[in-house]
């Protein structure tokens, strides 16, 4: 009678630790999409702002060049303000800023949110044999 006692025991608490490992598993999910999530943002605002720096410098240049004395003897220099090559330098800047801080925290976030899912892992193996259960904990 003690055995069975003990093995309800058990099966119990096993079944209790399953239940609370799942809830862990899906909170990891969830982080783990949301860091995804974070590191996909970075990196596109990252790649949009290098794109318009690059842009931005090639239109500066190009205009400068234009409006040189030497090429144009009519020029007369202006105080126009910001060119759109420096308005577009400067934006490109301005999304590289929080792009880069976002792309290095979802990706720290998303690797640690990997390892936690790897780490605590129970299923269960059914053969024509036997049937087990199987607790996995790495670290």
């Amino acid at each position: 009678m003690k055995i069975y006692i003990i093995s309800a025991f058990i099966l119990c608490f096993v079944f209790q630790s399953y239940a609370q490992q799942r809830d862990e598993k899906v909170f990891y999910e969830q982080r783990l999409e949301k860091f995804k999530r974070i590191k996909k943002v970075g990196v596109a605002l990252t790649a949009v702002g290098g794109l318009a720096v690059l842009i931005g410098v090639a239109l500066s240049a190009e205009e400068n060049y234009d409006n040189s004395s030497s090429t144009n003897p009519n020029y007369t220099p202006k105080d126009e303000g910001l060119s759109p090559g420096e308005i577009t330098t400067i934006g490109g800047l301005f999304l590289i800023g929080p792009g880069v801080p976002l792309w290095i925290i979802g990706g720290n976030g998303e690797s640690k949110y990997k390892e936690k899912l790897k780490a605590v892992s129970i299923r269960t193996n059914v053969n024509q044999k036997q049937v087990a259960l199987t607790l996995t904990y790495r670290f």
